[in-house]
């Protein structure tokens, strides 16, 4: 989504997050402003996964800056973050460094996440801690090293699709939605 379809788009979940969470239209009282953060995370080229997951890399320890503002600025707000796709790539790096930094937000909600499904582990630091200088180069090998993301939240939840061919498994053709090939899939992956 590009241009105001993005405007658009977040107008919508808004107000549908809203009503899930029990605005009726009329009580203004139950209604919940969204700030939506929106990253120029598009590659050269659409399958250029290393190029996109470098700038979620480096967007997150700004987005982190942002959460921590925001928790100065209005103490005792109830804050939740929500990202989708590689954004969740951006919402990791900000939780490794509001973790490192003894500092969390309510809840973190990943929404079909292209990032490993070890990315919020530990990696065993306590058993075996790591100095800073130590971490930033495992990060530079590993950019999913994120040992403190865990600590950046109090609450998570893993949004994903059993039907996700771009990044869930791949589907045998039997199990794919009617009407997509397997070959296209392949394709498109």
């Amino acid at each position: 989504i590009n241009g105001t379809g993005v405007w658009e788009w977040v107008t919508h979940l808004e107000k549908h997050l809203n009503e899930a969470a029990g605005f009726d239209g009329k009580d203004y009282g139950l209604f919940t402003r969204c700030l939506f953060l929106v990253w120029p995370g598009n590659p050269s080229s659409p399958v250029n996964y290393i190029e996109a997951a470098r700038e979620s890399v480096r967007m997150g320890p700004i987005v982190a800056d942002i959460l921590e503002q925001i928790m100065i600025d209005v103490p005792g707000i109830n804050l939740n973050v929500m990202a989708h796709s590689q954004g969740n790539g951006v919402m990791l790096h900000a939780l490794e460094q509001l973790g490192e930094n003894n500092l969390s937000i309510d809840h973190a909600i990943f929404w079909q996440a292209a990032i490993p499904n070890d990315a919020l582990s530990d990696r065993n630091m306590y058993q075996n801690p790591m100095n800073h200088d130590d971490i930033y180069k495992a990060q530079q090998t590993n950019p999913w090293f994120c040992p403190y993301a865990h600590l950046g939240s109090k609450q998570f939840s893993i949004f994903y699709s059993q039907n996700d061919n771009v990044l869930g498994g791949l589907l045998t053709q039997k199990e794919q939605p009617e009407g997509v090939k397997i070959r296209d899939v392949w394709h498109a992956k």
